[in-house]
């Protein structure tokens, strides 16, 4: 591996900056510079870095921030008209300290990865970050909303969706690019289904990178729209084991696509789903090690739960599959287990576990930790 950047050690009184004319080593481009100090930064939800992104990036565009600190920027057709498209992206990260990182690069490939034992790439979503703010200085039409705490349960999306539901309903068509992989266009999220397989087709060909539908979609900032805009989706964007130090970014693929969106026609795309009817559910069953089983019969609801996870069984349904109750009998667990948090800690404790001791057998067993932001080192 080829070491791409060496950033300081961060320190909490240091300003955390980033600086757009570094040159880039073999391997990559100058297009890439920006994406670089995007990843740079480890973009903790209020963090000192993830607002140094969004004053060195955003802000600039004229983007305008909402209450809760999403920043939204509109671009009109060049016929003058609104355009039907929301665009997608989320600024923060599930990085456990704040500050900077290094990042390493394989040459010839342009596949980027951290060089850390903790924490991740960002490229989850930093890189559809970096996505969109090329498609805003190539004018890409669009309704442009770069979400807040999606990592902490699509909280600024959420915001959006009961603070503003008579403007969003404008927009036919929602797009995030938040996707792992290379080939998805996603048509379910945990289960329900938000967009149709007409409106993913032409999306796929409106591309032209042989993007396929794909029903594992897990939870992005588009499915907090899917009650307000007929169609909403999340196409891969390039990473791959995020949330993980094994975390990559194709990003010979980012920049092929780049170059696809900054064309982009919204009049090729068909929309065919209707947000008002009932919503089509499918057994959802999850690719990644920390989770497993089905999902299906739920909505989400209840603002104000951590994370946003709370789920309840729609009503009228079928008695739920032996799949489905197990996942439902997860979901009540992890809710039992933030209600007794403190309980459980001194619990552990009587059974010999320590912190350090803990975190060790977290990531033996699912491949990454959420360390508290008390700990900022990760380990005590």
């Amino acid at each position: 591996m080829n070491e791409l950047m060496v950033v300081p050690k961060y320190e909490d009184d240091d300003t955390i900056t980033l600086n757009l004319n570094r040159s880039m080593p073999d391997g990559m481009t100058q297009d890439l510079r920006v994406l670089a100090e995007i990843l740079k930064l480890k973009r903790i939800a209020g963090g000192k870095a993830e607002a140094a992104l969004i004053n060195t990036l955003i802000v600039p565009l004229g983007a305008k921030p909402d209450n809760f600190g999403n920043y939204v920027l509109d671009i009109k057709r060049k016929d003058g008209k609104v355009s039907k498209v929301l665009w997608s992206c989320h600024t923060d990260t599930v990085h456990h300290s704040d500050g900077v990182q290094k990042l390493t690069v394989v040459k010839d490939t342009g596949v980027l990865g951290v060089d850390s034992v903790t924490g991740c790439l960002g490229a989850d979503d930093g890189a559809g970050l970096w996505l969109l703010l090329q498609m805003i200085h190539a004018k890409i039409p669009g309704h442009y909303i770069f979400h807040r705490e999606e990592e902490l349960g699509r909280r600024g999306s959420q915001y959006q969706a009961k603070c503003f539901p008579k403007r969003l309903k404008r927009y036919k068509i929602a797009i995030a690019f938040d996707r792992r992989g290379t080939k998805s266009i996603i048509t379910h999220q945990m289960g329900v289904r938000t967009c149709s397989d007409a409106f993913a087709d032409s999306l796929s060909s409106a591309i032209g990178m042989k993007h396929v539908k794909d029903t594992t979609g897990s939870y992005t900032d588009t499915a907090s729209y899917a009650k307000l805009i007929d169609e909403c989706t999340n196409v891969s964007i390039g990473y791959q084991n995020e949330h993980s130090v094994r975390e990559t970014l194709d990003t010979m693929y980012l920049l092929e696509l780049r170059d696809k969106m900054i064309t982009f026609d919204e009049d090729c795309i068909v929309v065919s789903r209707d947000h008002s009817a009932v919503p089509e559910y499918k057994s959802y069953t999850s690719t990644r090690s920390y989770y497993s089983g089905h999902y299906t019969g739920y909505e989400e609801y209840g603002e104000g739960y951590e994370y946003g996870y709370h789920y309840k069984q729609k009503e009228n349904t079928q008695p739920l599959s032996p799949q489905s109750q197990a996942i439902k009998d997860q979901l009540d667990m992890e809710a039992l287990i933030r209600a007794n948090a403190r309980n459980l800690a001194v619990m552990l404790e009587k059974w010999q576990f320590t912190y350090d001791t803990l975190a060790d057998a977290i990531f033996e067993e699912t491949g990454s930790v959420a360390y508290p932001a008390s700990r900022k080192d990760g380990k005590g």
